[in-house]
C-alpha cells in the first residue's frame, strides 16, 4: 500500500485511540508516537528495498527525536498507534497486526539469541527472534513481550 495512505490510517488510529486528542493537526504536529511511525513507514520501505543502512539511519534519527526505537525490519500493520511512547522498543523480526495500540515502556524483544554455528563468537543473523502481535491488540505500559 501507498505510504501516504497508511500514514492517514495511523493518524486516524491515534485520533480514535486517544480520548485527549482534539484534532488530526495536533496529532501530526505533536505526537511522538505518530512521528516515529511516520519515519518507520519510510525506513521500512528502504529496508524492504535492500537499503538497510539508510533505513537504520532513519530509525536512529526517529529514536533520537522521539525516544521510540523501532527497527526498520519490523512489519507493522495499518492503524498503528503508540501513545506516550517513551521507552518503546520494537525488534527487527516483530510483526504487528492492524489496529494495534502500544503504550510507554513496552519492549517487543528477543528472549534469546542463537550462536552462529560457524563462529562461536558471533550471534546468528536472519532468523525469527521477536514476537508476533495480532490485530486489535492493546499492549499496556511497561509490558515486555519476549
Amino acid at each position: 500500500p501507498d505510504i501516504r495512505e497508511r500514514l492517514k490510517k495511523d493518524v486516524e488510529a491515534a485520533y480514535k485511540g486517544d480520548p485527549a486528542a482534539r484534532s488530526y493537526v495536533e496529532i501530526i504536529r505533536s505526537y511522538p508516537g505518530v512521528q516515529a511511525i511516520v519515519v518507520h513507514r519510510v525506513a521500512h520501505a528502504f529496508y524492504e528495498a535492500g537499503a538497510p543502512a539508510y533505513a537504520r539511519e532513519l530509525a536512529e534519527y526517529a529514536k533520537m527525536e522521539s525516544g521510540i526505537d523501532i527497527h526498520p525490519g519490523a512489519t507493522i500493520g495499518d492503524y498503528f498507534f503508540i501513545d506516550h511512547g517513551t521507552g518503546v522498543v520494537i525488534g527487527e523480526t516483530t510483526t504487528i497486526g492492524e489496529w494495534a495500540r502500544i503504550y510507554q515502556d513496552v519492549t517487543l524483544g528477543a528472549l534469546h539469541f542463537e550462536e552462529d554455528e560457524d563462529d562461536e563468537h558471533s550471534l546468528k543473523k536472519g532468523y525469527k527472534r521477536h514476537p508476533d502481535i495480532g490485530d486489535s491488540v492493546v499492549i499496556g505500559a511497561g509490558t515486555k513481550v519476549l
